[in-house]
């Protein structure tokens, strides 16, 4: 029975450990996609200064 009770433990501990594992990974990917996102709109302000830059000069 001892066995049983140290088998449930160590199923426990591992599916503890893939969870935060799991976490983590999220984090990352999460991370990963914000400063893409601020990246992109970092990029469109660029491209709408330079259109209104350059539409300012032909007015």
């Amino acid at each position: 029975m001892e066995n049983y009770a140290l088998i449930a433990h160590e199923i426990c501990e591992l599916r503890k450990a893939q969870a935060a594992k799991q976490a983590k990974e999220n984090n990352v990917v999460c991370l990963k996609a914000h400063y893409l996102a601020k990246f992109l709109a970092a990029q469109a302000a660029k491209k709408k200064a330079a259109y209104a830059a350059r539409t300012a000069t032909f007015a």
